[in-house]
């Protein structure tokens, strides 16, 4: 059966076991992603969308966290669904977040232009709504009550009396978010002028995965850890503003692509998206520009030494934890 905590009943404790931990974790964000489902399928609210994929990655970000101490078969099945639903969110979502910065694109287009840069708009806004179709047809299909029976069983299993010496999450938190920051690193300090996007894009992946773990972990280790969730957060919206314009690109030249000179209907989507396209390009070298001063922002050796004392040191005690819980409660206020 689906467990009942509620609230603080799901904060995470630096004695829990990483079996616990793990549990509470999915539990707080199974529940964020079903809340998120019947406005998902009214397709009004994009941001109802985009919640529901915050929660589905933070369920894939905790499933890859917790991994070494979670049974393999069961957490491979749950990933997999997962993965599977988070495609069809992510269709929608990108088109969402295209046909929200259409308006600041076509007004740098002549005004001659303007009237064929809608027709291009509305051919995305249709794909848009194809992709919900498909997204609705997952979500009323038996593979997403599969998803959900997946995630409710292996919650329970968690919470099952196991045989001791699995070890705390404080310890296994600290190896593996050491490891993380150790490759955003390295990733980072290599971007150089002419790396590829991908480069961008992974050191941007493994920066959300980083800061997922952090948010999780926060009541853990306490304030440097979410300290560490901020910085990141800004190094990812850069680094995400950047792909929204690889991907907006992208979008346009598979439309080129799939209709040659007219889409099915008849709607023509050839010079205007063209030019649209070469503006995305702009617009991605405009964003990319951003990216050193983000990096040199993160990359300081204070804050990282801050974070890196905080998880290897011994939890911090009650009183630090309660101190930390009570400003949340005054900054909520």
């Amino acid at each position: 059966m689906e467990v009942i905590e509620k609230g603080a009943a799901l904060r995470l404790r630096p004695r829990d076991s990483v079996r616990e931990a793990a549990a509470r974790a999915l539990t707080l964000h199974f529940r964020g992603m079903l809340a998120q489902v019947a406005g998902v399928r009214r397709g009004v609210d994009p941001e109802c969308l985009h919640e529901m994929r915050v929660n589905l990655r933070r369920l894939r970000a905790i499933l890859r966290l917790f991994r070494h101490d979670l049974p393999p078969r069961a957490t491979s099945k749950l990933a997999e669904e997962l993965k599977g639903l988070g495609q069809s969110l992510g269709a929608v979502r990108d088109l969402d977040v295209h046909l929200q910065e259409c308006s600041s694109i076509a007004r740098r287009l002549p005004k001659a232009a303007h009237g064929s840069a809608e027709r291009c708009r509305c051919e995305m806004g249709r794909r848009r709504e194809r992709a919900h179709e498909a997204l609705l047809r997952d979500l009323q299909s038996p593979r997403f009550g599969a998803l959900e029976k997946s995630c409710r069983d292996l919650i329970g299993r968690l919470r099952r009396p196991t045989a001791a010496g699995t070890g705390t999450i404080a310890e296994a938190g600290a190896t593996l978010m050491r490891a993380e920051l150790k490759r955003i690193l390295k990733d980072g300090r290599a971007i150089a002028a002419d790396s590829p996007d991908e480069a961008l894009h992974r050191l941007r992946v493994r920066c959300k995965r980083l800061r997922y773990a952090c948010e999780t972990l926060r009541d853990v280790y306490g304030r440097p850890v979410e300290k560490m969730a901020r910085r990141l957060g800004a190094l990812q919206d850069v680094l995400g503003a950047h792909q929204d314009a690889v991907a907006a690109q992208a979008l346009i030249e598979r439309a080129l692509a799939e209709s040659a000179a007219t889409v099915p209907d008849g709607v023509k989507v050839a010079g205007v998206p063209r030019t649209c396209a070469v503006l995305w390009r702009e617009e991605q070298r405009v964003r990319r520009a951003a990216f050193p001063a983000a990096w040199d922002a993160f990359d300081r050796k204070k804050a990282r030494r801050a974070f890196l004392k905080a998880i290897v040191q011994n939890p911090p005690d009650i009183t630090s934890g309660l101190i930390l819980r009570f400003r949340r409660i005054l900054i909520v206020s």
